[in-house]
């Protein structure tokens, strides 16, 4: 099974897209797309950077993001817990 970065790289050269190119084209910076294809996420801020710029590249190359995606949460994303926006009633 290919890495994420391995499934972007291949799609991106079976186009004989360049990376500058897909930098140009997404308005992602090209260190952000080196490491994306690199799986180097601990490059990137945050999770939700992370899979906003896998959709985007994934509708740019034309695959599918969602398996991507789920590959990235279970092998990258932190699990931190939620915290409850439900509030106490008042009185009690």
């Amino acid at each position: 099974m290919r890495s994420i970065g391995q499934t972007f790289r291949k799609a991106r050269e079976a186009k004989e897209i360049a990376l500058t190119q897909a930098a140009e084209q997404t308005h992602i910076k090209i260190q952000v797309l080196e490491a994306i294809e690199a799986d180097n996420f601990k490059r990137i801020a945050a999770p939700l950077y992370a899979r906003g710029f896998i959709k985007m590249y994934s509708e740019y190359l034309g695959i599918d993001p969602a398996p991507l995606l789920k590959e990235y949460n279970e092998r990258f994303a932190v699990n931190r817990p939620v915290p409850s926006l439900q509030t106490e009633s008042a009185g009690g």
